[in-house]
């Protein structure tokens, strides 16, 4: 019976949508830190960095702290009352003139992001039949995968029209709609703990997670050079027309690749799709590193699209597959945090690579990383073989 659960219903299609004005906050705020830091709060580059990457830290912070609770409470209210803070945050940013405060209001926003992501993902897993749960996470991150294609988009257009205040007005106006929104959306109740509990890494990390999130922790630090420094390699390549279709073809290939990875991990198994996946993105790296014309420099935003954009949900999918039942917000938060911390520390470690050997080399040491990668997935996978033996 559980093969028949429909995965579009009411309630999923709320919390795509819900996913999405959080995932669209954060994606155009991100881009937008860093110039509204320059141009209208007259700070360095290097401040204006610092205030765009707080917004990390802010984030790992909640997901550490709300992940250690997330299975023992009843989530709808808090995701409502989180949505609001959100909304406020967000809406705030048009007050800013100075820019302590601004740094102030990066961390908290990235502790409200981390809270509402992470509650959104852990409702998903609650929600949804472990028979599916593959091809819902899938479907589920086509919400992020817009999100990433489209707020960007916006921001550079208003920043370039002089309408900075829209990058933060928008993304409010939608957070307000999803508000409404989630007081609609099914929440599964669970009972709640009393128990007092002892300090412990285990109330904050699900160790059955740590070895898929540790890949995934290292999938995307070789994954930030691509968001972070495509514009400007393909400047220094000579396609620069072709570098900024780049992401609108990654996100036309994850739209279909996400979801056709989660069917494969629910009827397959991991080693059909995570595997793939990586040799995929592997390659992805290689080609973006030898790129001269438009054909390379595409190809490899399509098999970025179909590596990494796949390892992306079905490592989160492999992550609650390993967990106990009562763990699954404890993995949920697990897999997100290295995903914090790959894409907080890839900008910074890669960057210097790209100034010190230049941007083909940092391609290159990125699909090095990826093929390290490889080898730490088959040991993965052998050592799990052995402990069932």
């Amino acid at each position: 019976m559980a093969k028949k659960f429909p995965i579009f219903n009411k309630h999923f299609i709320i919390l795509m949508a819900v996913n999405f004005t959080v995932a669209f906050s954060y994606y155009i705020t991100f881009v937008t830190t860093t110039s509204f830091s320059i141009n209208i709060l007259h700070t360095s580059n290097a401040l204006a960095g610092l205030a765009s990457g707080i917004f990390i830290i802010g984030a790992l912070f909640a997901r550490l702290i709300f992940g250690s609770i997330a299975d023992s409470i009843y989530l709808k209210p808090v995701l409502i009352v989180t949505l609001i803070i959100y909304f406020f945050t967000t809406f705030i940013y048009i007050f800013i003139d100075k820019y302590i405060p601004l740094f102030i209001l990066r961390f908290i926003h990235g502790a409200v992001y981390g809270t509402a992501s992470t509650c959104l993902g852990v409702i998903l897993s609650q929600n949804v039949p472990a028979s599916i749960r593959g091809s819902a996470i899938g479907y589920y991150g086509l919400s992020i995968v817009l999100a990433s294609a489209i707020a960007p988009f916006l921001a550079i257009l208003f920043i370039h029209k002089n309408f900075i205040n829209l990058s933060f007005i928008t993304p409010a106006f939608l957070l307000f709609i999803s508000v409404f929104l989630s007081i609609y959306m099914r929440v599964k109740k669970v009972k709640r703990e009393h128990v007092k509990r002892k300090f412990a890494i285990s109330n904050y990390i699900e160790y059955s997670a740590l070895p898929v999130s540790f890949l995934a922790f290292l999938m995307t630090a070789a994954y930030m050079p691509i968001l972070s420094f495509i514009g400007d390699y393909s400047a220094s390549i000579n396609l620069v027309e072709a570098g900024s279709w780049f992401f609108i073809f990654y996100a036309g290939v994850s739209m279909f690749s996400r979801p056709a990875s989660g069917r494969l991990f629910d009827n397959l198994g991991h080693n059909f799709v995570l595997l793939p996946s990586i040799i995929i993105f592997m390659a992805a790296l290689t080609t973006l590193s030898v790129a001269d014309n438009s054909f390379l420099l595409l190809l490899s935003a399509v098999l970025a699209g179909l590596g990494y954009g796949s390892f992306f949900s079905s490592g989160q999918s492999y992550a609650l597959f390993n967990a106990p039942r009562n763990k699954l917000g404890l993995a949920t938060s697990t897999y997100y945090i290295f995903l914090d911390i790959g894409g907080g520390i890839g900008p910074y470690i890669f960057g210097f690579a790209g100034e010190k050997f230049g941007y083909t080399c940092m391609y290159q040491i990125s699909a090095g990383l990826v093929f390290i990668v490889l080898i730490l997935y088959f040991i993965m996978i052998f050592s799990r073989r052995k402990n069932r033996i």
